[in-house]
């Protein structure tokens, strides 16, 4: 049983390390000064409280991803304890965040939730990921056919996101809670985007509504719609720290912003998806950068090259309109 277990871990090692060529590893490198802040930051959350905040943030992460990985269909083919193999996937996984808490800031409250949590995120059910798709088409029925993305990525992911949003309600009494479940949803909305719509689709929504300008209302009203609750929380619990609010959704709406536009500017006819990982990873170091304030200028050029670029490049097929 250990030779399956250490032959599928070599191999997702593997895949990180096309991930990493997938992605650039000058644009990794141009991450590594914001991970660090954003590293450093959640060790003084850590010294500072004596609550497993961070852990539990940790291990939220962990739970979609557990319902997310599309894996479990081959895993049922080959003789071996799936549960087992993500147990050690998540324990390995989370070992190197238990190790820096436990010796930079000397902290063994979310290091000791981390490595319980693990295997127990492991233990949680699995289904097959169509059998999701069934059960979550009758919970989006309420969303337009033109919100094309949403009832796509909501449908494939209800059962992740929904978790993270109901624990979302539940920790809403830590600062942190808020900002992070906005930052969740809007990375995970950006993979929504990637997807094209066929032509017909794409032409009722243009010559009844004018393309770009639905999207963008749509946008708005179902992200923030549905992270409202969220919203009104974190004002109820967390209203002296009201400025925070609004300039979290000012970033998220950037990025969402910049996935739509980038989505319309490469458009074609026939195309099923668009590739936005780079596009994202580039304008998120500009945006969430420590010199942010003097990048602005350069993330509002960013926007409207896109934004005309997608005008342009919806015209180009749609010349009358």
């Amino acid at each position: 049983m250990i030779h399956p277990v250490r032959t599928i871990l070599s191999i997702r090692l593997r895949q990180l390390y096309r991930i990493g060529k997938d992605v650039g590893w000058v644009l990794l490198l141009l991450l590594c000064p914001v991970l660090l802040i954003f590293g450093l930051r959640l060790l003084e959350i850590v010294r500072d409280s004596n609550r497993p905040e961070v852990g539990i943030g940790f291990l939220l992460l962990l739970i979609s991803i557990h319902y997310t990985r599309k894996d479990l269909a081959l895993l049922l083919q080959i003789d071996l304890d799936y549960r087992r193999l993500f147990a050690v996937e998540y324990s390995l996984g989370l070992l190197p965040f238990s190790l820096i808490m436990l010796i930079v800031v000397s902290d063994w409250k979310n290091p000791l939730l981390l490595q319980l949590g693990a295997p127990l995120v492991a233990l949680l059910p699995r289904r097959i990921q169509q059998s999701n798709r069934q059960k979550s088409a009758r919970l989006l029925r309420y969303l337009p056919r033109a919100a094309f993305e949403w009832r796509i990525g909501l449908g494939r992911l209800w059962l992740p996101l929904g978790t993270v949003y109901i624990a979302g309600l539940l920790l809403a009494h830590f600062v942190a809670t808020v900002p992070l479940i906005i930052l969740i949803f809007a990375y995970t909305a950006t993979t929504f985007y990637e997807h094209l719509e066929n032509k017909n689709l794409l032409e009722s929504i243009h010559f009844r509504y004018g393309l770009l300008n639905y999207k963008i209302r749509s946008q708005l009203l179902i992200f923030h719609g549905l992270l409202l609750p969220h919203y009104l929380l974190f004002l109820f619990y967390h209203l002296e720290y009201w400025y925070v609010l609004p300039a979290a959704l000012s970033l998220v709406q950037l990025l969402l912003w910049m996935v739509l536009f980038y989505k319309y500017a490469n458009y074609a006819p026939g195309r099923l998806r668009v590739q936005n990982s780079v596009a994202v990873t580039i304008f998120s170091v500009c945006l969430f950068n420590p010199l942010m304030p003097f990048l602005f200028p350069g993330i509002v050029i960013y926007l409207y090259i896109y934004w005309k670029r997608a005008r342009k490049n919806i015209r180009l097929y749609y010349a009358a309109h």
